[in-house]
């Protein structure tokens, strides 16, 4: 089982940010691997909705848990190779702005091949270049 954490201040309010960020038509313009999300059901913005997410070949399911505009989500997800995980996102008011976290625990069908792959999947570095480009989008929006 892997525990991550990533955080990131965005010069933009809670309501901007959380807007864009659970906007599943433009997960695409901010995260990597070309995202396309499929088989959308229920309404995006309410707990108990589902989506595809595909990456290449590899694609995952997520349920939206709880959704708290504009201060908070909740997802779970089953990806590729036995891959369990809950993402939680929090959007506080901070300085002007809003300080993200996204906090994500990943539980393993087959845990040492796990391991592996969180080293890839999770990486630090696409993880802030995402949170790079998500801040500067919505930046650039709020001005």
């Amino acid at each position: 089982m892997g525990s991550y954490s990533y955080a990131v201040w965005i010069e933009a309010p809670p309501e901007r940010v959380y807007d864009l960020y659970t906007d599943l038509y433009r997960i695409g313009e901010w995260q990597e691997g070309n995202p396309r999300i499929t088989d959308i059901s229920g309404d995006p913005g309410r707990a108990g909705s589902t989506y595809i997410s595909r990456r290449g070949r590899f694609g995952s399911r997520f349920e939206l848990m709880t959704a708290e505009r504009p201060a908070s989500q909740v997802v779970e997800f089953d990806g590729p190779m036995g891959l369990r995980a809950e993402m939680s996102s929090q959007f506080a008011p901070e300085e002007g702005g809003t300080k993200l976290t996204i906090s994500l625990i990943a539980r393993w069908r087959f845990p040492l091949l796990g391991r592996i792959l969180e080293l890839a999947i999770f990486n630090p570095r696409i993880a802030k270049r995402e949170l790079g480009r998500l801040k500067a989008l919505a930046e650039r929006e709020e001005r």
